[in-house]
């Protein structure tokens, strides 16, 4: 987490807002200051970064993270960085755009959780 954390480095003055695994904001919140996970809530963002961490399979090699390169409706792709054990891929609306648990769960996993960072 601490490496996907840095990965996204510091959010605009506008804040964002960041899609994670279930049960992903928590560790996320320890090395990203200002979050807030969203109980279902929608949001107003220009920037929407999902964060993959690779799977873990008993008995055979974890597979690699693939983050989403798809954009969500409003949104470009901006860029992605993938290592071995995470990726981050982050997309741009030119304007701010609402984002419902539900588009995101359609772009990445169904149990997926949405958190909130503030600006810098």
């Amino acid at each position: 987490w601490r490496g996907a954390a840095r990965a996204l480095a510091s959010p605009s003055a506008r804040g964002r807002a960041i899609v994670v695994e279930r049960y992903g904001s928590v560790p996320l919140s320890v090395y990203l200051p200002r979050t807030r996970a969203l109980a279902g809530a929608d949001i107003r963002t220009r920037e929407l970064d999902f964060v993959v961490l690779r799977t873990r399979r008993t008995g055979r090699s974890p597979l690699p993270p693939t983050p989403p390169r798809t954009p969500p409706p409003g949104f470009r792709f901006a860029g992605a960085r993938q290592t071995s054990t995470y990726a981050v891929s982050r997309f741009l609306a030119p304007r701010a755009t609402v984002v419902t648990l539900a588009r995101v769960r359609r772009s990445s996993e169904p149990q997926a959780e949405v958190v909130a960072q503030s600006g810098a």
